[in-house]
């Protein structure tokens, strides 16, 4: 179970230049992540989201302020 909240900006809901909401969500480790990219492309209203199914090769994090580089 996801949990989710609407990003602020200077107190307020932040609005993208198109108009669009942003909704954070923490879903925790994700074990299927092309599943949950399916069921999130089939919600209405949705227009994007942070899951890069079959477009990113390396992905590079901070943990803890140190760069954590792996391929996928």
């Amino acid at each position: 179970m996801a949990s989710a909240w609407f990003e602020k900006k200077e107190g307020k809901d932040y609005i993208t230049d198109q108009g669009n909401l942003i909704i954070d969500a923490d879903f925790g480790l994700i074990e299927h992540p092309a599943v949950l990219d399916e069921q999130l492309n089939k919600i209405v209203g949705v227009v994007e989201h942070g899951l890069f199914i079959g477009l990113a090769h390396k992905v590079i994090m901070i943990k803890d302020g140190e760069a954590i580089t792996f391929a996928v």
